[in-house]
């Protein structure tokens, strides 16, 4: 299509999809198209596409008219809050709190070229809590905790209550919670794909938690003693079926609109996603904030923590055990992985009046926390022990299963009909898009599943927190403290696909003549590369010839954070309260898997984990605050107008937060790793901060018969590889190009810098006092003062396989987050507010 596709010469900005077919001379009898592709892509483009795409008019001539460049997000949300607290008598208080929360909202959460593919949840929020407070005595009081909450959310497509069959496909889903259009790319960024978000539906029916808490405070002499415990449960009954009304994606726009070069890839889900899972822990502490002199006070602490194994209530969780496969829990295995039993965290602290005048004082402390898991770090939607096969055949004779059978398979997923085929099964031209396709409903060397495992032997993560300050009282109002703050991160979790396939294997099934298709590996190459699969290049375990992709759950990676702190505070005097703040860090941590999520983030070298290490994806070198309050003076006159007024104004100013580019696209290290293909990056000659991102233009591109590109891939190997990609990034004297075949690059993880924050808000006040006990507020509040403009790190298009889009940044902070006008860092918006106090 034009400049959009070059297998086309109309542009679809001006043209519709009725000149893309008669371009591809689908007008001919007998015609070369699929019938059911135009049929799709007319349903979806009748007239004119446009672009959704609206960095794409940097590239060619666009007429605004025709560009549709967002869809409006509908928000609606419905609060109720109630609290209440009852002294029964001098020593017991009761304190309740309800809080309900109903929404409604429609979402563009991806990019959808119709309004009916944008999002809808409706999520329900319920929170109980009681707190009963004893005082039997002056020395003791007793804090015990009941808190409750409840949230149902589902998540899905706009036309999730449309059969597929209403598009004329038959997909073979019967299951009205699947319902909805496919999503099927065409294969060119600037469309973006058909259908909703595909990781859609998501039922939580309901999560909840429970949680149950006594605190016992006691002072005895020198001593301020506290001790408790806490128990939690957990749980959800969750349904999360990603990709569950099937996944297309073709090479480009010309194999979608004529079927000539089949399908690239496709994603289906079988069996039942569903579980009903629940995760429990508890936790006991004790502590002593000990006056040790009339200088020095110590505080002395320790915790201990047990969080135990998810659990299923039908025992529908499955793991990978190295010496045999696949093993559902129940069924050879009694729990997916081991309690830890041994999670105690000591903690010290001290603080000390240096001259014995309260005016300077040292504080210096170190703790040790354990980071419990939760539900989601290990039942998660793009794959979890959930969604391992659970429903098994017989195990081989030799102990292993060689397949597996998923609950609820139905064959006919893979075989899309067109409605107005005669033939039910499909018979003689089987699939509308083929190429890809199976006869079996189960996971075996034809057709390998991807499984998520966790190690056995888990560890609970655990970060190191220490600080040290100084505290100096300037004057009788005005304190400055400086501080250094620090932590480590060990044994956080990390994600190793243990089933990379082995490079060499690769390279030599590329130098037969086969394997490489353009954009990565084919299945049979990658196949013959994995270890389970040849297990003459694994490290000696047994055979699994039916795993694909094996993302392994365990403890390697670290992180480390380090920070000078500088704090001024004026206390309440004459009107006036100042705040400021400085702090310079750095976080360094490997693969960004410090979250409770640990999937966030798996390596582009398995057998290279640290390799990874860099800057911490919110590693912000300097953060700025100021904030005031000013009580202008009062003076008495008509109707209060000149008392009762207030100013306050906060800026915050930070440095960017580090950026990654990668490769989306091709599979340059031979490793077909197509679900980790966002980390494979390029070889870089020059200084990382020499690239810069830009709301207005993208990184220049160059052709790979360029000289730049030239001077840098300068080897058979790497022309190779410049070739494929098409050229070579540079600027200001800093070249990104492709590594050669069965590499990987030497650009590092996060090098690259992203736009700062800057941002000042201001409001004024004034309050009438109608009574004694009866106060009027008005209120008039400025939000980013100067219309300064933000951009989100996250808007900024790093995929170097996208070269028109590479450094732009498209979206505000707020409108990133799907939260605008709200959110912070967008345009100036100015708010009003009145409040009755009394």
């Amino acid at each position: 299509m034009g400049r959009i596709d070059p297998s086309f010469g109309v542009d679809p900005t001006q043209f519709s999809i009725v000149d893309a077919e008669a371009a591809a001379g689908c007008n001919t009898n007998p015609s070369p198209c699929s019938a059911l592709s135009l049929a799709l892509a007319k349903n979806v483009f009748p007239v004119n596409p446009g672009l959704t795409i609206p960095s794409a008019c940097t590239a060619i001539s666009c007429d605004p008219a025709l560009i549709n460049f967002d869809f409006n997000n509908v928000n609606r949300a419905d609060n109720l809050v109630f609290k209440s607290d009852y002294h029964w008598n001098e020593h017991h208080v009761f304190t309740g709190r309800f809080i309900y929360a109903n929404s409604n909202e429609i979402e563009e959460d991806a990019a959808p070229v119709r309004q009916i593919w944008l999002s809808h949840a409706a999520p329900i929020t319920q929170v109980f809590g009681i707190d009963w407070t004893w005082t039997p005595n002056s020395r003791m009081v007793n804090v015990a905790r009941f808190s409750y909450n409840r949230f149902n959310e589902s998540i899905a497509p706009l036309d999730a209550n449309v059969n597929p069959t209403q598009y004329g496909l038959n997909t073979g889903i019967t299951d009205p919670r699947l319902f909805g259009f496919p999503r099927i790319n065409p294969g060119t960024s600037f469309f973006n794909y058909l259908g909703g978000n595909s990781s859609w539906p998501l039922d939580t029916t309901p999560s909840h938690a429970e949680n149950y808490s006594d605190t016992v405070s006691y002072t005895v002499g020198k001593h301020a003693l506290r001790f408790g415990g806490v128990f939690s449960n957990g749980g959800v009954n969750y349904f999360r079926a990603g990709t569950g009304r099937g996944r297309v994606d073709f090479r480009d726009l010309s194999d979608f609109l004529t079927g000539s070069g089949g399908v690239h890839d496709w994603s289906l889900l079988y069996g039942d996603p569903g579980r009903d899972l629940s995760l429990k822990s508890f936790g006991l502490f004790a502590q002593d904030d000990f006056r040790a002199t009339r200088r020095l006070t110590l505080n002395l602490g320790l915790r201990y923590d047990v969080t135990f194994p998810l659990k299923d209530q039908h025992n529908q969780l499955a793991n990978y055990v190295p010496s045999q496969g696949v093993v559902q829990v129940g069924y050879g295995i009694s729990e997916p992985y081991q309690t830890n039993w041994a999670n105690f965290s000591p903690r010290i602290g001290a603080a000390f009046d240096v001259f014995g005048t309260g005016e300077t004082i040292l504080r210096a402390g170190f703790g040790l926390i354990y980071v419990e898991p939760s539900i989601r770090t290990f039942a998660f939607g793009g794959g979890g022990l959930n969604l391992n096969p659970s429903a098994l055949i017989q195990p081989g004779a030799n102990g292993t299963i060689s397949s597996f059978l998923l609950t609820g398979a139905d064959p006919s997923l893979i075989n899309w009909c067109a409605m107005n085929d005669p033939n039910p099964n499909c018979a003689g031209n089987p699939t509308i898009f083929p190429g890809k396709n199976t006869t079996s409903n189960a996971c075996n060397a034809g057709s390998p599943c991807n499984i998520f495992g966790v190690d056995q032997k888990l560890k609970t993560p655990y970060v190191m927190n220490w600080n040290i300050n100084l505290q100096q009282q300037l004057t009788p109002g005005t304190l400055l403290q400086l501080a250094y703050v620090a932590n480590r991160g060990q044994n956080l979790y990390s994600i190793l696909d243990l089933n990379q396939p082995n490079q060499a294997l690769s390279a030599q099934c590329v130098a037969n003549g086969g394997g490489y298709d353009g954009d990565g590996l084919d299945s049979s190459c990658e196949a013959a590369a994995r270890p389970l699969t040849n297990c003459t290049v694994g490290p000696g375990q047994n055979c699994f010839p039916y795993i694909s992709y094996l993302d392994f759950l365990g403890n390697k990676s670290t992180s480390s954070y380090e920070s000078l702190q500088v704090t001024l505070t004026h206390r309440y005097s004459r009107g006036l309260y100042l705040l400021a703040g400085y702090t310079w860090g750095h976080a360094i941590d490997v693969a960004g898997a410090t979250s409770n999520t640990a999937i966030n983030f798996i390596p582009q070298n398995s057998l290279d984990y640290q390799a990874e290490k860099g800057n911490g994806d919110y590693d912000i070198r300097h953060r700025f605050t100021l904030s005031a309050t000013y009580d202008l003076p009062s003076r008495k006159a008509w109707g209060q107008m000149l008392e009762g007024w207030q100013l306050t104004s906060i800026l915050q100013w930070q440095s960017g937060e580090p950026i990654l580019f990668y490769d989306d696209y091709d599979d340059f290290s031979l490793t077909g790793e197509g679900n980790n293909a966002s980390n494979e990056r390029w070889n870089i000659q020059g200084a990382p901060s020499n690239l810069k991102w830009s709301a207005k233009t993208a990184i220049p591109f160059l052709s790979s018969s360029d000289p730049t590109c030239l001077a840098v891939a300068n080897t058979p190997a790497l022309q190779q590889s410049l070739g494929i990609a098409g050229g070579c990034f540079a600027q200001n004297g800093t070249v990104l190009y492709p590594m050669a075949l069965g590499t990987f690059g030497n650009m590092g993880r996060n090098i690259f810098r992203g736009p700062g924050f800057a941002n000042w808000d201001a409001s004024v006040s004034k309050i009438w006092r109608l009574t004694e006990r009866v106060k009027v507020q008005l209120r008039g509040e400025m939000f980013n003062v100067v219309n300064h403009a933000n951009f989100a790190p996250g808007s900024i298009s790093g995929d170097l396989s996208s070269p028109s889009i590479l450094g732009l940044a498209t979206a505000t902070p707020d409108v990133q987050k799907s939260n605008p006008v709200i959110g912070s860092g967008g345009s100036r918006h100015i708010q009003l507010g009145a409040k009755i106090i009394w």
